[in-house]
């Protein structure tokens, strides 16, 4: 009874244990890439970053809470042939949204990546989705348009380029006159955030790899953002989503700030052959930064291999055992037409001995799918090698606590008992006598 009791209490306290590690996994998994923005007040959008993209353009992201529309409209004014910027009642070719403290910032926001310059209409932000919004000043008499059918890329000039510091700030004007360019607004001041950078030289798009490699390029990384891993994440293309849920593999190499270069993050452990977007984040304390670009395309046609850290080593092939005389061995590798009386007398006593090990090592090869004891070890082996690359990342969701590592002791601890109780059983099998 009294042990019982002892086994229920152990139990109890194992599960109170599981379900606290299970609360603080969950915790970790869904709040480890959580990102600073701030939180607007009004019903239409929150979530805003002011922040100065890789080109140098200024730059404003919200996620949208409700969906509404923009208007656009095609009116002869004031280019002919243009489509023009409305304000939020259609009165006025020369709205404006955006205002920043002081007098830097007076302008409409342009929603590029929406804009079609083949039809002229109006644009709608989606309830769920992000905007990536540019400050576009006045392109001619105030307006802000596109001309039909021109390259949209003629729109960028007058999009701000302007140096800022964490003391900038915008808000989003709502008035009810004419030039306002949505029919709401928000108040809330949204401090600017200097982002991270990055530069990718080596893949570029299109491109086609037939081995291992390395991504090569540079990145900055702002004063005290903690920032200490860039990440690749290798999607099958057109197969992105923004939780990195549906990632084939991610590679990763550690930063640090405030810039550098690097040539080598390497891309191997596992990825097979197909097509793949590219996609890049920087992680540290918690926070996850992803860069507002990706590398399209990249055709992997054959499978990469998983390798050694460091050395870039491979997988051994299959080995093949066979059974050898010691006359055939000496005929083929001795440098005289006959062996001596010593020779002989030698290879007589141990030769039997050889040719058992050899028998066995060819029995126990023919019993056995060698093919796929070699992929379980390449999958063992690539969980070990994904561990250790991810180490800073798993142990960040446990206040940098070093689970990692002792997930790695327990699974190479694992496989030594597994490997000890294979060589027993095998010894058994073995007639030594």
């Amino acid at each position: 009874m009294i042990k019982d009791t002892q086994n229920k209490k152990i139990g109890a306290c194992r599960a109170i244990m599981g379900l606290v590690f299970s609360l603080i996994l969950i915790f970790g998994l869904f709040n480890g890439f959580s990102v600073k923005t701030a939180q607007a007040v009004n019903d239409y959008f929150d979530n805003v970053n002011f922040y100065t993209d890789n080109e140098g353009f200024n730059r404003v992201s919200i996620h949208i809470k409700t969906t509404f529309t923009e208007n656009w409209g095609a009116i002869g004014w004031p280019v002919a042939n243009s489509c023009v910027l409305l304000s939020h009642n259609g009165a006025s070719g020369a709205p404006s949204m955006a205002m920043g403290n002081g007098d830097y910032i007076y302008d409409a926001l342009i929603n590029y990546n929406s804009i079609d310059t083949s039809i002229c209409e109006d644009i709608t932000y989606s309830a769920g989705n992000t905007y990536d919004l540019y400050f576009c000043e006045s392109r001619y008499l105030g307006g802000v348009y596109f001309v039909m059918n021109e390259n949209k890329i003629n729109m960028k000039p007058y999009f701000q380029k302007l140096a800022l510091t964490s003391a900038n700030y915008i808000w989003f004007r709502k008035t009810i006159d004419n030039y306002n360019q949505w029919f709401f607004g928000d108040t809330e001041y949204t401090y600017f955030t200097e982002q991270p950078t990055l530069t990718i030289t080596y893949p570029q798009n299109n491109y086609e790899i037939a081995e291992s490699f390395d991504i090569q390029g540079s990145y900055t990384l702002p004063a005290g953002s903690g920032y200490n891993l860039l990440m690749a994440g290798f999607f099958k293309a057109g197969n992105y989503d923004i939780n990195w849920n549906n990632a084939v593999n991610v590679f990763t190499i550690p930063v640090s700030e405030p810039s550098g270069s690097f040539d080598n993050l390497r891309v191997s452990n596992y990825l097979p052959k197909d097509n793949y977007d590219i996609y890049f984040r920087v992680y540290g304390g918690g926070l996850a930064y992803e860069f507002p670009f990706y590398i399209s395309n990249i055709n992997i046609v054959s499978d990469l291999p998983y390798e050694l850290p460091i050395t870039g080593e491979t997988l051994p092939d299959i080995p093949v055992f066979s059974s050898l005389s010691a006359q055939t061995i000496y005929a083929n590798y001795s440098n005289y037409a006959t062996s001596t009386a010593l020779f002989n007398t030698i290879t007589g006593a141990i030769e039997p001995l050889i040719i058992m090990i050899g028998d066995n090592l060819t029995f126990f090869s023919s019993q056995f799918n060698q093919a796929s004891a070699k992929e379980a070890g390449q999958k063992a082996g690539g969980a070990v090698l994904i561990i250790r690359a991810n180490a800073g990342v798993i142990n960040s969701f446990f206040n940098d606590l070093p689970i990692a590592e002792i997930l790695f002791l327990y699974l190479s601890a694992l496989v030594v008992v597994i490997v000890f109780r294979i060589i027993r059983l095998l010894l058994k099998l073995i007639p030594f006598t």
